[in-house]
């Protein structure tokens, strides 16, 4: 049976890597830039780029605004 592997045997001085970032994203803005963003939001509200992009014209980046922008755009059926 092969012996196992030592933590961090070819670079003893190395710290294990972080995998968690110190920056968290402020998820009350949309960032029309991002595609991340888009991606996010379109899918979360329902709604095209296009809608997005006009919601966030309207009523500026606040999710929280443009929600309830597109609210007023879309009612939702019962």
């Amino acid at each position: 049976m092969p012996e196992p592997l030592k933590r961090n045997e070819t670079f003893p001085n190395r710290q294990p890597a972080k995998m968690i970032s110190k920056i968290t994203p402020d998820r009350s803005k949309i960032v029309i830039e991002r595609e991340d963003h888009v991606k996010y939001w379109t899918r979360h509200f329902g709604v095209t780029k296009d809608e997005l992009a006009r919601a966030i014209e309207t009523v500026g980046n606040s999710a929280a605004a443009v929600r309830k922008q597109l609210s007023v755009l879309k009612p939702t059926t019962p």
